[in-house]
């Protein structure tokens, strides 16, 4: 068997896509939705969406709700039992909100006490019906300066290409400067298993959430 390929001088081709940057992007697709080990060494499933728009990459991860992390914050406004409702309430929030804008459908219910069994099961409603689709999408910073989506969903981040002037940047709560305290990362994609419990781990930052 032969090719037609030939020795030849070359400039260097990069193949990686930047990471994209804070604040509205029109025009973007989804790649995929997965559900998937957090790294090949960690025991972590998380369920993963990879968008992409001009040459940019947005990874966003959802991650389980670690009840026992959670139990070793020092809480000051609200319960154990009001935090944890509230980080399943978010999450649940934010994963509903992406259905809706991939499929149009708002009436969908889907409930498990397993985390992998919930994830299988969100990642096979979905199908590939995201395929061919065009997005607009809101990625903010979160306290720790990991790009993201907004924790909550109380205001779209992401819809339909043609509704993109449903997407607001409120100044008050969604943070599109990098913050100055740390080194940051490019997306929620890196982080580590630490990460997966909020925004600030140790501290039940949701306290100071504004809704």
């Amino acid at each position: 068997m032969k090719t037609t390929y030939k020795y030849e001088l070359g400039n260097p081709v990069n193949d990686a896509m930047a990471p994209m940057t804070p604040g509205i992007h029109a025009g973007v697709e989804i790649e995929s939705i997965k559900h998937e080990l957090l790294s090949p060494s960690s025991p972590i499933k998380v369920l993963r969406f990879s968008f992409v728009t001009d040459g940019m990459q947005f990874r966003y991860t959802e991650f389980p709700v670690n009840e026992e992390q959670i139990s070793k914050w020092n809480f000051r406004k609200s319960s154990f039992e009001e935090t944890v409702a509230r980080k399943y309430r978010d999450l649940g929030e934010r994963l509903k909100h992406i259905y809706v804008a991939i499929t149009g459908e708002t009436q969908v219910k889907l409930q498990s006490n397993n985390w992998d069994d919930f994830c299988n099961e969100y990642v096979e409603l979905i199908g590939s019906r995201f395929q061919g689709k065009r997005f607009g999408i809101k990625v903010v910073y979160n306290d720790r300066g990991y790009l993201t989506f907004p924790e909550r969903a109380v205001q779209p981040f992401i819809v339909p290409e043609d509704r993109i002037d449903m997407l607001k940047i409120n100044p008050q709560y969604d943070k599109v400067l990098i913050p100055k305290q740390e080194e940051k990362m490019p997306d929620s994609e890196n982080t580590d298993e630490a990460m997966m419990i909020g925004s600030v781990v140790g501290v039940d930052s949701a306290e100071e959430a504004p809704f």
